[in-house]
């Protein structure tokens, strides 16, 4: 079953109106040994926490844009990582030998750095571009045609920095981001473990720990595919009009 998604980097108004569906589905399971136990218990107590922060986090404009531009930068890596993967596979030995250049830099970064905190992702996709842009590799980027995929990282990863130095430039405004920013981490990780908890307990044989875990698996499916709808329709607005 389909338990745990990744949520690392969703907004944090979908990971707000998430944990209020996922915490409803408990709450009506009529398990009551799901409502005493503690791993339910900490993932209402880091809930509350995260939606307190959420609203203090709204106060500052630069929250929520500085969750959208991340999603952004990370996506512009993402698709510039599997395209040049792709293109190892070329027919045209050029490419191929182009691409796989590319690639081990793409494996000695890799793609967990995406799910740090702002400033060690920042730092890490500043020093992956910077070795980017040397002057082979810029070369290697040439021959497989891809110099907009690469302009797309670079501008996606100015504009999060600059916000976020705007962000910063306001301490009330900071602190409200870092606390927003640990308690999702919290009720995240709380989250995961509930799931887990409830995939070693569940009673196959209980029609209402299956009815639970069948709504929870649903749900994940369907905001998933609505969060990637979003994503879709967010990138053909920013695509350039021909």
């Amino acid at each position: 079953m389909k338990m745990i998604i990744a949520l690392s980097k969703r907004l944090i108004d979908s990971l707000v109106g998430y944990g209020k569906e996922i915490i409803g589905y408990f709450e009506t399971s009529e398990i009551p040994e799901l409502l005493t136990a503690k791993p339910f218990i900490r993932v209402k107590e880091s809930y509350t926490l995260m939606v307190q922060g959420y609203m203090k986090a709204r106060k500052n404009a630069y929250t929520e844009l500085l969750f959208s531009l991340d999603a952004q930068r990370d996506s512009a890596y993402r698709i510039f990582r599997t395209v040049v993967q792709g293109l190892m596979y070329s027919e045209v030995p050029a490419e191929a030998a182009a691409a796989q250049r590319l690639n081990v830099l793409f494996e000695q970064y890799g793609a967990e750095f995406l799910d740090l905190s702002y400033v060690k992702e920042t730092a890490q996709l500043s020093k992956f571009i910077l070795e980017m842009q040397k002057p082979e590799n810029a070369a290697d980027i040439a021959t497989l045609k891809q110099e907009p995929k690469m302009a797309k990282l670079v501008n996606a990863a100015k504009k999060f920095d600059d916000t976020y130095t705007l962000g910063v430039e306001d301490k009330a405004a900071l602190a409200a981001y870092d606390s927003a920013s640990v308690a999702r981490r919290e009720f995240e990780a709380d989250l995961r473990k509930l799931m887990v908890y409830v995939e070693v307990m569940m009673d196959a044989n209980d029609p209402k720990w299956v009815a639970l875990c069948q709504k929870i698996e649903a749900f994940n499916i369907k905001f998933e595919q609505n969060e990637a709808k979003t994503k879709n329709e967010a990138n053909k607005e920013d695509a350039p009009k021909a």
